[in-house]
């Protein structure tokens, strides 16, 4: 069996938050949701490379979301995105 370590950390309002009403809605305890969410994270940063692990935020300047903007507005989307986004009509 493992050794249990305490851990402290700050964490934005935000996730504390969001962690305590899924904790309130499932019944799982925070620290066993803290244990698997962080294990999972970690086990599959070391199985990926780096380059194709995409952040769970983005952040942009304000040149970079124009182009974003531009971009995703010069694009047509793909007959199967089009299905999915006319599905619920």
């Amino acid at each position: 069996m493992s050794t249990i370590d305490q851990l402290s950390t700050p964490i934005t309002r935000e996730t504390r938050e969001m962690l305590d009403r899924y904790s309130k809605k499932t019944g799982i305890k925070k620290g066993y949701l803290i244990e698997e969410a962080l294990r999972s994270y970690l086990i599959a940063h070391e199985g990926l490379p780096r380059d194709l692990v995409v952040p769970s935020t983005l952040e942009l300047t304000k040149h970079s979301s124009k182009k974003f903007v531009r971009e995703l507005r010069a694009r047509k989307p793909n007959a199967v995105l089009e299905k999915l986004l006319r599905d619920g009509d």
